[in-house]
């Protein structure tokens, strides 16, 4: 015959399986020595549980804060290396200087392909005129490599033109 206690102490057996798979291996040490002190006591068995949430919910604020603070350091970091980068860019090509070469690194400096920028979008209207540089589909899109070869060749279009392209720096760690 069971009674009320045995009962009881089945909820918190129950409720100690549960704990220990909700909880890593490091925690489920921790807790399962807490809930053993408790004993087949269920009303502290889960004040020791829902003490635990507490302090789990702290260390979640604190590590969102400190996420948040390392992604604020990260962002510093990324422009501070964009605005170094660039200067050394600027640097070596006022000086005509394509290549530097150090025991750890090389830095290689080359001026890149300008890109196209295109006034309008293709349609139908326009087909006739420029078709030689649309690629046909459903949806009409400028052929890059036509009109590229067609402005190289020192020609104009109405709707496209070079622009000045980027320099480029690359490094190469050793």
């Amino acid at each position: 015959m069971s009674g009320p206690l045995d009962h009881k102490a089945r909820i918190v057996a129950e409720l100690q399986n549960r704990l220990g798979e909700a909880t890593t291996d490091d925690d489920q040490d921790f807790l399962s020595v807490q809930l053993s002190e408790a004993g087949n006591d269920l009303e502290g068995a889960c004040l020791i549980a829902l003490r635990n949430v507490r302090e789990t919910e702290a260390l979640v604020e604190a590590l969102k804060s400190i996420i948040a603070d390392n992604k604020a350091r990260k962002d510093r970091l990324e422009a501070k290396a964009e605005k170094i980068r660039a200067a050394v860019a600027q640097a070596m090509a006022e000086a005509g200087l394509p290549k530097i070469t150090a025991p750890d690194l090389t830095v290689s400096f080359r001026a890149n392909k300008p890109s196209i920028a295109f006034a309008c979008e293709p349609d139908l209207t326009i087909v006739d005129q420029y078709g030689g540089f649309i690629k046909m589909k459903e949806v009409y899109s400028w052929d890059k490599e036509a009109v590229r070869e067609w402005l190289d060749a020192g020609n104009t279009l109405s709707f496209a033109k070079l622009t000045n392209a980027a320099p480029s720096l690359t490094l190469r760690s050793k």
